[in-house]
């Protein structure tokens, strides 16, 4: 699915951008919170915060219509629930083998 048509769904609250959004959440969620891909998500997060948050993400970046329905949930969601640098910081030096 393109960016553009998972936005026609949300601009609609469609509940397919409902479950696209919260699958896409789901299984970042599953792998926990991993600084390394840069998105860090509340425990109190909320079904509707999220997919709240992708509503207001395409609204103001209108550039995304080409690029697939799932870069574009990572990039609302990485700009929405970015990790703390701390955490950041310390994902890279485990990663490296510093940790």
């Amino acid at each position: 699915m393109t960016g553009g048509r998972l936005a026609a769904y949300c601009a609609d609250d469609s509940p397919v951008c409902t479950a696209y959004v919260i699958g896409v959440a789901d299984v970042l969620a599953l792998g926990g919170n991993d600084p390394s891909i840069g998105i860090c998500l509340p425990a109190s997060l909320t079904r509707f915060d999220v997919v709240r948050s992708f509503q207001r993400y395409i609204r103001q970046k209108p550039g995304f219509r080409s690029s697939s329905a799932a870069e574009l949930v990572l990039e609302a969601l990485r700009s929405s629930y970015p990790c703390a640098a701390d955490q950041a910081n310390l994902s890279s030096r485990t990663n490296a083998g510093g940790g």
